[in-house]
């Protein structure tokens, strides 16, 4: 699992935005997926690995960046600039926009339930 810490690592090397944030949680949705969808052998503990991996860089730098920036409103505003930025693409790959927007939803409530587990 040291490949994915570097991984991990290497998308945040030039500091946290919300198109990082975003790009983690597809890594991690599209890691898990192949295990998965492929049987590879020892599949339930690597993907516990994957999602542990992911929730613990998240618990231990993202939070602190959402909380920076004004909470998760303020990770939504970060969203907005990120999917304007990346409209034309979206325009012409319609299920990629639909993806990457399930990755924000998906990514708002694991921000909320770690946020109530860090403070509770």
């Amino acid at each position: 699992m040291e490949n994915l810490q570097r991984i991990i690592r290497g998308v945040f090397q030039h500091g946290i935005t919300a198109g990082h944030v975003i790009t983690l949680l597809q890594f991690g949705y599209g890691y898990v997926h192949h295990v998965i969808n492929n049987n590879i052998e020892n599949g339930e503990e690597i993907c516990r690995q994957i999602m542990s991996s992911i929730i613990n860089y998240i618990r231990d730098y993202v939070v602190n960046w959402v909380r920076s920036i004004g909470g998760w409103n303020g990770f939504l505003e970060e969203v907005k600039v990120f999917v304007m930025g990346q409209a034309a693409f979206w325009t012409r790959n319609r299920v990629q926009m639909g993806l990457a927007l399930l990755t924000v939803f998906t990514a708002v409530n694991i921000g909320g339930l770690i946020l109530r587990y860090k403070s509770g």
